[in-house]
């Protein structure tokens, strides 16, 4: 119930900001198309429920993972299209994969520096086995969440930017008595974006 509420007034937060800077994104000399690369490290914070002892432990992971993005930007605004890629240290996960839109708006500080916040929402998909199983889990769950960071203009077509990123996913899957839950991820990453004005 409240993960749905969540939900619904994130979607209508966008959806008002988006319709509110609908004038931003008029096509002028700052506006911008992007394609952007990163690299990043993520912390995985799960649970695992076994229901034979009615046990509880954390079974959280450390993650490393590389992305890519495309998008547009205005003076202050900036909307991107992503996926990334996540590999987890102790090959517990055969695959982890998130695809998800991100709505942000810059503040800025200088002619070459701004700050951004702002929200996501999207998929995440992963494969994986629990230590001792020989069975496989999958799950596919919708997130929400929310961002920040700094962008440094390199050059007219080149930014460099430093940021982090918090999904919030409360998915679970259960199979052979035991319940894998997935509460959130926290991500920390640093991208090139290069840009091309738009005519």
């Amino acid at each position: 119930m409240i993960k749905n509420n969540l939900r619904t007034v994130c979607l209508a937060a966008i959806l008002l900001t988006t319709s509110l800077a609908a004038e931003e994104f008029k096509i002028d000399s700052d506006t911008y198309s992007l394609v952007g690369i990163e690299a990043g490290y993520s912390r995985i914070d799960s649970e695992l429920n076994d229901f034979t002892n009615t046990s509880q432990m954390n079974v959280g992971s450390d993650l490393s993972s590389i992305g890519f993005k495309v998008g547009a930007e205005t003076a202050n605004y900036r909307v991107f299209l992503n996926s990334t890629y996540l590999n987890d240290y102790k090959s517990s996960y055969d695959y982890i994969a998130t695809y998800g839109v991100v709505f942000q708006y810059k503040f800025n500080i200088s002619k070459e520096t701004n700050m951004f916040v702002g929200v996501n929402s999207g998929i995440a998909n992963m494969k994986f086995k629990l230590k001792g199983e020989n069975l496989t889990r999958t799950l596919s769950n919708s997130y929400i969440g929310g961002g920040f960071g700094f962008d440094v203009s390199m050059s007219k077509s080149l930014d460099f930017e430093v940021g982090a990123r918090y999904l919030n996913m409360q998915a679970s899957n259960v199979k052979n008595n035991k319940e894998y839950i997935l509460n959130d991820m926290m991500s920390y990453y640093t991208s090139l974006i290069f840009k091309f004005q738009m005519n």
